[in-house]
């Protein structure tokens, strides 16, 4: 590997665990910005091993956030969260975007990379995977007796190109709205899982003077709530903060889901 690759290397991997960091305490003040540079800070490069190239990276096991009494305190991070944290998304982007062709646009794709990673961090992991400028790269994270592996596969031009596509769609159109409260009808509903909470309603409200459709994830409560309503013909009110796609508003954060009153 040229020297100026293994750099480039280096950089995007302590810039990938640094952005997991922050991701993993979902905060952006100065709190989680110290605590991610402390778990990049205390993070060594060990001794390559033998083979085409092999690189690894200690991470120690310290805690970044402390548990809290507070009832509503978020809850305690472990520099190990972090660690799985990142190899979920780099998984994530091997196995759904280098190497699948899926649509990534899908409701199942758009939930399951929102608890993985925002636009900026996931910049980040393309350029991990691409950095390096060589064929293949395999990824392998050790914890304790745990052993996960996964691979880009051979980063053909078509492949790569679809990733660099999904970074721009990840930045061109997961953009956050807060402090939306619209009303309007239900025009669909289903539930993946009858015993947990993954239920999605599809509603269609005017936002800004346009019909515009909203998706979110309702918890068993709000879900029956919205069978009632679909049921009974009634409007419902749904509040909270979302992200921007191609046809729809997605809410990521459900603040409040209720049948308007008569």
């Amino acid at each position: 590997m040229p020297l100026a690759e293994m750099a480039t290397f280096v950089e995007t991997m302590e810039r990938s665990l640094y952005e997991a960091a922050k991701f993993k305490l979902g905060a952006i003040g100065l709190a989680a910005v110290n605590a991610a540079e402390r778990l990049t800070r205390e993070s060594h490069f060990l001794q390559t091993e033998k083979g085409s190239f092999v690189a690894r990276v200690e991470v120690p096991a310290i805690v970044l956030r402390q548990p809290q009494l507070l009832p509503d305190a978020p809850p305690p991070v472990v520099a190990g969260e972090v660690c799985a944290s990142l190899f979920s998304a780099v998984e994530f982007l091997t196995a759904r975007i280098l190497k699948s062709d899926e649509d990534y646009e899908s409701d199942d794709a758009i939930a399951h990379a929102l608890a993985l990673f925002d636009a900026t961090y996931v910049d980040w992991l393309a350029k991990l995977l691409l950095s390096a400028d060589v064929n293949e790269t395999e990824f392998a994270m050790l914890s304790g007796a745990q052993r996960r592996t996964t691979s880009t596969g051979p980063l053909l031009p078509l492949r790569t190109a679809r990733l660099k596509d999904y970074v721009k769609f990840i930045r061109d159109h997961l953009h956050g709205e807060d402090g939306i409260d619209v009303r309007g009808t239900i025009v669909e509903l289903r539930s993946r899982d009858p015993h947990g909470s993954k239920n999605h309603v599809l509603i269609l409200a005017s936002y800004h003077g346009d019909n515009t459709y909203f998706s979110a994830t309702l918890n068993n409560d709000q879900y029956q709530e919205a069978l009632d309503a679909h049921k009974n013909k009634r409007a419902v009110r749904l509040q909270g903060q979302g992200l921007r796609l191609k046809t729809q508003l997605r809410i990521t954060v459900v603040e409040a889901f209720e049948t308007v009153s008569h």
